[in-house]
């Protein structure tokens, strides 16, 4: 593998995860050459340990003994300090900052803010007070970008959150890691300045925080006669469960505790549409609501509170992503391998075993010992094929594995199943299915069943897969809790009406044109008693349409309780009434 080219880091991660996938938040993390090994106890360590030296060495890996730190409390992993109580910034970093110079001018401030944002998960509130130091910034490149000579002003609001910055990043603040076996707490709060949630657990005990986030309003949600005080509250909830924590909140239970007392009865208030829409985002999630006064609720209260001059991008602040329960990188197995001419680079890829944990030698005694791989194996040893005495007596899936002996093929001493594009499927053992398709789906997104079957088929067969990757998927508990419900239809229903004249329904029609020209017909009638009028136009638009209204039947009969129009396709309609209840 070349070094310098830009493909470089993404084979060598293929590489890595190949080597050592099967035990990621296991007990091994790994980002390129910087692997990260942990665990409970001495004893622990030390197999872990030598599980993953015998990984290296059986792919060919080496390790140099002077970088390596082992059996530490804790360690500088990728710019942050990793303890057994969480995550913290890296000291040799932060004193940087302590010494960082007061900027002089746009790119001097936008080099603090981008060495600062590296650690904004440690700082609640991060883009609230970095606000007035955007807000600059974003002047300055306005003015460049209108031809402008840029005035770079530094006034006392940005050296406060300049200060801020500084003091916030030293405190060396710790964020806890989340355990998915406990519950959750997220206390929210939310004012005419902001939104602020906190997530935090109880473990041990000792109640940790888990992420921070904020935000400043936006223009349509600052308008206080559209927003109260619970609206604005549910605002705040809506968006730290649905936006900003769902991958921690989704498939788990957890408490909501807010200052605001009626948002604690919000299954028995009386809501308006929008609300119901934020509610019903909700749905998808298990959690109670809880009454706690704003005196008790100081940190999400602080970040709601805290003034901004402009809006900004936020971001949740939480303990390093490597350590939460699940995996979002694909295993190597099932990701496609770039080719390449060079020859050592394509001997070291393609030595890579189908199954990360697994060689050649396991995957076959896994075959021979699968009771229908077996049989299969032993037809094909003969070179004969079951008779149909033998297929009445066998198990279906040896049956279904035997109308495939002509697309099955020995490499390696493992069976594969060639398809016509001439692709590998490994005959996957029963035992192993369940391990490929939570890869497939559970640590792939939970991507829908073809998405899935797609992946699990570029590498793998067995009988019946298609129906095992249906109905996983159908089953999968998350998908099902977050998947949205089919959307019912309004039926179709006749129009009742108890009088005449209640209900008016009109329609265009087009007839041969008369001496005038005029082919348009507008046809009015009366639902109630069938009484029909039918008036030649010369088009149908909404004017024509309003005044043949007017003049034909309003002024003669009398304005209908409800008038219906059944527009045509050719029907060009624009014009309409000022006052329009339904958006009252």
């Amino acid at each position: 593998m070349p070094f310098g080219l830009c493909n470089a880091p993404g084979t060598f991660q293929r590489l890595m995860q190949a080597c050592l996938s099967d035990q990621f938040f296991q007990c091994v993390l790994c980002y390129l050459d910087d692997i990260l090994v942990y665990s409970k106890s001495f004893e622990e360590h030390l197999t872990n340990l030598s599980l993953v030296f015998d990984r290296l060495r059986k792919f060919g890996l080496k390790i140099k003994p002077s970088k390596c730190e082992l059996f530490k409390p804790e360690v500088k992993y990728l710019g942050h300090i990793v303890t057994r109580d969480g995550v913290m910034t890296d000291p040799g970093k932060v004193d940087a900052v302590k010494k960082w110079p007061t900027p002089k001018d746009v790119k001097e401030l936008r080099s603090y803010l981008g060495f600062c944002s590296f650690y904004r998960r440690f700082v609640p509130g991060f883009s609230k007070i970095a606000g007035p130091l955007h807000a600059l910034v974003a002047n300055c490149l306005k003015e460049r970008k209108n031809n402008q000579r840029a005035a770079f002003t530094w006034q006392t609001e940005h050296q406060q959150a300049f200060d801020t910055l500084k003091s916030k990043l030293c405190s060396r603040p710790i964020l806890a890691y989340a355990d998915f076996k406990l519950p959750f707490e997220v206390e929210i709060d939310a004012s005419f300045l902001g939104l602020g949630a906190v997530l935090s657990q109880v473990q041990n005990g000792k109640k940790c925080v888990i992420a921070y986030a904020s935000r400043t309003l936006r223009g349509p949600e600052r308008n206080m006669e559209k927003y109260s005080s619970m609206k604005l509250e549910l605002l705040g909830m809506k968006w730290a469960i649905t936006e900003k924590f769902r991958d921690y909140l989704l498939g788990s239970t957890f408490v909501i505790y807010t200052d605001n007392n009626p948002l604690a009865h919000l299954k028995s208030a009386k809501l308006d549409a929008v609300s119901q829409r934020w509610v019903g985002a909700l749905a998808a999630f298990e959690f109670s609501v809880a009454y706690k006064p704003g005196k008790s609720n100081q940190a999400a209260d602080a970040l709601s509170r805290r003034p901004v001059d402009k809006v900004q991008n936020n971001h949740v602040s939480s303990a390093n992503y490597v350590h939460t329960a699940r995996m979002t990188t694909l295993p190597a197995n099932l990701q496609r391998v770039p080719t390449t001419e060079n020859p050592v680079h394509v001997s070291a890829l393609t030595s890579l075993p189908m199954f990360p944990g697994y060689d050649n030698t396991q995957l076959a005694e896994l075959q021979q010992k699968d009771k229908s791989i077996a049989r299969l194996l032993h037809y094909i040893t003969t070179n004969q094929k079951p008779t149909p005495y033998e297929r009445a007596h066998e198990s279906e899936d040896v049956v279904l594995l035997c109308r495939q002996m002509n697309k099955i093929k020995t490499i390696n001493g493992l069976l594969y199943r060639v398809t016509e594009d001439k692709q590998k499927q490994l005959i996957l053992p029963r035992v192993l299915r369940n391990d490929v398709l939570v890869a497939c789906h559970d640590q792939a997104g939970h991507q829908g069943s073809n998405k899935t079957l797609g992946l699990v088929r570029s590498r793998c067969y067995w009988p019946k897969m298609t129906e095992h990757v249906t109905s996983w998927c159908d089953q999968c508990d998350r998908c099902v809790k977050a998947k949205m419900g089919p959307r019912i239809k309004e039926p179709l229903r006749s129009m009742i009406a108890t009088r005449p004249n209640e209900i008016l329904a009109i329609d265009f029609t087009i007839l041969e044109k008369d001496t005038t020209g005029r082919e348009n017909v507008l046809v009015m009638t009366d639902v109630f008693s069938k009484y029909t009028q039918a008036v030649a136009t010369r088009n149908q638009t909404a004017e024509t349409t309003a005044k043949v209204l007017v003049r034909e039947w309003f002024t003669k009969l009398e304005f209908p309780s409800v008038y219906t129009l059944i527009k045509a396709e050719t029907s060009n309609h624009h014009l309409f009434v000022p006052y329009v209840p339904c958006t009252k």
